[in-house]
């Protein structure tokens, strides 16, 4: 562009650095115009809010344009506006206004001219758009500076905002240009086609080379973006022409002109074949050069400035105040302390070293997970991590268990995403910052706790390379119970085993060698962390820290034909190793006691001389510890201690509880049977009686054996009568039918077949009468969410039809599936008051209600759906009907007219319905004639055929398909610019973080984020933090 070079670049500043904050047309574009961050005025993508009722309402009132003209400017805006702009009004604000409806076009479009829509067919002279936007800001301008508009003052000030399509698709060049650039290759940076990127997002992980067709499609994309940038450069030599000549001189010599972009382009970088809304340097940098009085000639300003920076600089170039908080910040003075080209520079002014970039939102679900994330984070130091201590001395803990609090991706490189070696070098660091005091307390005597959590040995059993040679005939798993198959004498699980075939027994060696070998890794980081205990810290630190090595289960391999696993109760299963080095405990000593891992948190707690919180079920062995048996055997341990334990797995259902107990008990049943006749059950564990028969009735019923003597007295009946009734009938070989409960709670049973040769086993249970029972249902409140608190149960007068529930006395359930563990709060208590506590009462009768509601609300919702699509058929099969009911005519098959405007909003919402699907049913028609579909799960594609474009130079090659972004692309970025440090922040909505060193990799070609220390990365998140949620002056004091 050698126009812009003369008469702006040579004339006026070139701003080196000038970025914008989200990389997309409509987002970017109304930050201009507002100010503000995308974040602020909720413009997000080229679709969402993009001028519609909200922006209309909120934000178009309060642009750059309108607070001018309010002002006493003369303000005009032609070009494109908003991607989503329909044509029907003119925005606030703006005396003079040509606004192209919706998206860029340079042929064939629509545009509102100060309120009249009118068509622009396809001849160069009269409707090609960029020279439509020269022609048109001219003759604005020659009308305002001869005294020809309404004011008659020649003198008025003026805004003028031309708004130039290209280099936008669909790239139609004039036709004088349509021949140059034919071998222009400067889009083929260092990271043009650099395909796969591991160390990158998700996006670009996926993205692949590109073949020899794309990559002709970037040159000629190239070409034709170029072209277009020609009727540009001649509109600006146009425009410069203008001010130097035809207005008079204090005029030109008082006005400004700005050149800038709302975004840049990616064409092949990172495998990306053409697109615009990454982060990185060639879709955010920009081009800007002001023009202007007091503006040096031919100089540079390297201070980075924003597109959220245009509106405030205009307002303040004019002596405007805003009429509402700005995110951005006036560059003014900047222009006119600007370095010169020979490299001096006198500016002075305090300015930004950091900005956000970010591109799409947070949705409530996202947000809500992401603020408890930040929340664990600040509470981190001193949660998990706090201070230990007892009254008068104090103890630094170590365990080897981990978290990091952090979310990011790491991939397959050994050197920095190994997790073993993460793990042990994150946790030095956190150790070498608190010792020397550099974290946010200062304090380097303060106590800690420091949990590794390794993955070693668990699988994929990945072992670090250097280790991947050891152990090649290890068969220390060969115990006396390996391959020990089948085991007639043991559960059912084990019963079932069958012994190892050679093919399993190779697979257990192999197992057990990587095993061991993932185990090297840590033995190595246990010596990295005893030598910082021994050598780096001082001796007051070292010398009174803890440090303990556990697991949480064990390991079968083989062992009772089992292949692998963990979840046996034998001892290779559940005998874990538990070694403690510390003050006071004697070295070599070995302990003897059965101790548990539910003992780890009552010792460590002990340890700091901290009180449990609530009752635990383990005991301190911190007194065994102290009175340890050496290595030699003699023991001076006389702390009184467990002989017996519990191994358990699994949970006891509310069902078999109530059998169990009955079993247990022993209680007798009479239930009456179908004629008649009664069956009697007792304990099965009790002999039957002899001469005990089947009745005939209940043969056929359910073959169940009678046991026991029938009841004596009619009186024993009542006792158990069907309403009192809740049975268990499952079957078993020999019958063809069993008996199932239709409705338990009414004690009514039906007939099933048995899916196979079956007998039936009937258990019979003594409950109460369903009246007789009243739920307590508590929730606690946590934050706008309620989590099941507690359920129990009273039982109250069988003749009373209410219940007082201030003088029902209730008890826990012991039912285990009433409530889940984690939500039991073991400290509360019924007799208090708690405000975040909310109780509900309910008999039986009302459950029974609430199901019968349930099972009338689902009927009629079926009814609706059914109802609906019939609807739906009727729409499909008589279109011309329901189009005449709207107020409208069938126009063809699948193309409507309707007047929009005059119909009720009812039928407004009805009529949009069917246009929005006749739409896409002819898109989809189109796609289907151009070769198929376009479309991947997630990925927002494009295609690009020969009718994609309409003027030369044409694509003559073959149909290409190509997905360019995800709906995962969401992200936030903190971009630094300053003269120690030029770097890029970025954490995605995945969780991925990546990091770039802008100085010694200017095109981002290595993520360096595994590389870069926790202290430096909590920094880099902090600030990002401030900047994603500042609003007016904040934004300029978090990019400080």
């Amino acid at each position: 562009m050698p126009h812009l070079k003369r008469h702006l670049t040579d004339r006026g500043v070139n701003m080196q650095r000038a970025f914008v904050t989200t990389p997309v047309c409509c987002p970017s574009r109304s930050s201009m115009l507002t100010g503000q961050y995308v974040h602020n005025h909720r413009v997000f993508t080229n679709n969402e809010n993009c001028t519609s009722a909200t922006w209309r309402r909120q934000h178009e009132p309060a642009t750059f344009g309108k607070q001018l003209n309010d002002a006493g400017y003369r303000t005009a805006y032609i070009g494109k506006y908003l991607n989503k702009y329909d044509g029907t009004y003119v925005p606030p604000g703006w005396d003079r206004w040509l606004g192209q409806v919706k998206n860029t076009k340079f042929y064939n479009y629509s545009v509102n001219e100060d309120g009249q829509l009118s068509w622009h067919g396809a001849n160069y002279s009269r409707d090609y758009f960029t020279d439509i936007v020269t022609n048109r800001s001219l003759d604005i301008l020659r009308e305002w500076t001869s005294g020809g508009d309404e004011t008659g003052d020649q003198q008025a000030p003026f805004l003028l905002v031309m708004s130039y399509p290209a280099p936008h698709g669909p790239e139609d060049a004039a036709p004088q240009h349509q021949s140059l650039f034919a071998n222009d290759h400067r889009h083929k940076t260092a990271s043009y086609n650099r395909a796969p990127s591991p160390d990158k997002e998700w996006l670009l992980r996926r993205a692949q080379p590109l073949t020899p067709l794309h990559q002709r499609f970037t040159d000629t994309l190239q070409r034709k973006r170029l072209q277009t940038l020609q009727s540009v450069d001649e509109g600006l030599r146009r425009l410069s022409d203008w001010l130097d000549s035809e207005i008079p001189s204090e005029i030109s010599n008082n006005t400004f002109v700005f050149y800038t972009s709302d975004h840049g382009y990616h064409l092949g970088q990172f495998g990306l074949l053409k697109g615009k809304s990454t982060p990185y340097e060639f879709d955010i940098r920009v081009p800007l050069i002001v023009r202007g009085p007091g503006v040096p000639a031919g100089a540079v300003l390297r201070q980075p400035v924003l597109n959220i920076d245009l509106a405030p600089t205009l307002l303040d170039l004019a002596g405007v105040a805003p009429a509402r908080p700005m995110d951005g910040a006036s560059y003014a003075a900047l222009l006119l302390q600007s370095k010169n080209s020979s490299g001096s520079s006198n500016s002075s002014t305090p300015w930004r070293r950091s900005f956000l970039v970010e591109r799409g939102r947070m949705t409530f679900r996202k947000l809500n997970l992401r603020r408890e994330l930040e929340a664990i984070r600040r509470h981190l130091r001193t949660t998990w991590l706090g201070p230990l201590a007892r009254p008068g001395e104090k103890h630094q803990i170590l365990q080897l268990l981990a978290t990091d609090g952090q979310l990011s991706w790491h991939g397959a490189n050994y050197s920095r995403d190994y997790f073993t070696d993460i793990v042990t070098n994150r946790s030095l660091d956190i150790l070498r910052e608190w010792t020397s005091g550099g974290d946010e307390t200062g304090d380097q005597q303060a106590p800690f706790l420091l949990v590794m959590s390794y993955p070693a040995p668990h699988g994929p059993e990945d072992a670090a390379p250097q280790h991947q040679s050891l152990f090649a005939n290890d068969h220390r798993h060969k115990t006396a119970s390996y391959n020990r198959a089948p085991s007639p004498d043991k559960e059912w699980l084990l019963r079932r085993a069958q012994p190892l075939t050679p093919l399993h027994q190779r697979f257990t060696d192999t197992l057990q060698r990587k095993r061991l070998q993932t185990l090297q890794s840590v033995d190595e980081g246990l010596r990295r962390l005893s030598d910082w205990l021994d050598s780096e810290i001082p001796s007051e630190i070292s010398n009174n820290t803890f440090v303990f090595y556990t697991s949480d289960h064990g390991y079968h391999l083989g062992q009772f034909g089992l292949l692998k696993g963990k979840s046996t109760p034998y001892e290779f299963d559940i005998r874990v190793p538990l070694i403690v080095r510390g003050p006071g405990v004697p070295a070599g000593a070995v302990l003897r006691q059965p101790v548990l891992n539910i003992d780890l948190a009552p010792t460590l707690l002990d340890l700091a001389g901290v009180a449990p919180a609530r009752p635990m079920d383990g005991a301190s062995y911190a007194a065994l510890l102290l009175q340890s048996k050496n290595s030699s055997g003699s023991s001076n341990s006389s702390t009184p201690w467990r002989r017996s334990f519990l191994v358990e797995r699994g949970r006891m259902t509310f069902r078999k509880l109530n059998l169990r107990r009955e079993l247990e008990a022993g209680a007798p049943c009479v239930r009456k049977q179908r004629g008649g006749v009664a069956a009697h059950f007792a304990n099965p564990r009790q002999p039957r009686a002899a001469g005990a028969a089947v009745s005939r009735i209940e043969s056929r019923w359910c073959r169940c054996p009678q046991r026991g003597p029938p009841p004596e007295s009619p009186g024993d009946e009542r006792l158990c009568s069907q309403r009192h009734i809740r049975a268990a009938l499952s079957c078993s070989r020999g019958d063809k039918f069993h008996c199932v409960p239709s409705n338990r709670l009414a004690g009514r049973y039906e007939r099933v077949k048995c899916p196979g040769k079956a007998a039936c086993r009937c258990r019979r249970s003594v409950v109460l009468p369903i009246s007789q029972y009243v739920w307590k249902h508590c929730w606690r409140l946590q934050g706008r969410t309620r989590r099941r608190f507690r359920s129990t149960r009273s039982i109250v007068d069988p003749e009373e039809d209410e219940y007082d529930a201030e003088d029902v006395a209730f008890t826990r359930d012991d039912d285990s599936s009433y409530y889940n563990g984690n939500d039991i709060d073991s400290d509360y208590d019924e007799g208090n008051d708690y405000d975040d506590i909310e109780c509900e009462y309910s008999s039986l009768s009302d459950l029974l209600r609430d199901r019968r509601m349930m099972r009338l609300t689902q009927r009629r919702l079926d009814a609706v759906q059914a109802r609906l699509n019939q609807i739906r058929k009727a729409m499909r099969r008589n279109k011309d009907t329901l189009m005449r009911l709207l107020g409208g005519c069938a126009c063809s098959r699948d193309r409507f007219s309707v007047r929009v405007d005059e119909l009720p909003p009812g039928r407004q919402r009805l009529s949009d319905l069917l246009l929005s699907t006749s739409l896409r049913k002819r898109r989809l028609r189109r796609r289907k004639r151009k070769g198929g579909e376009c479309n991947l799960r997630f990925m927002s594609c494009f295609f690009h055929d020969k009718s994609h474009w309409k003027t030369p130079p044409y694509w003559n090659d073959s149909s290409i398909c190509f997905c360019g972004n995800a709906n995962n692309f969401t992200y936030w970025c903190l971009r630094t610019v300053d003269s120690t440090e030029e770097s890029l922040y970025c954490e995605f909505i995945t969780g991925f973080i990546s990091y770039y060193n802008m100085t010694a990799d200017p095109h981002q070609l290595v993520n360096l984020a595994a590389e870069l220390p926790f202290q430096r990365r909590v920094e880099l998140q902090a600030k990002l933090n401030r900047l994603k949620s500042c609003s007016g002056a904040t934004c300029s004091a978090a990019g400080a």
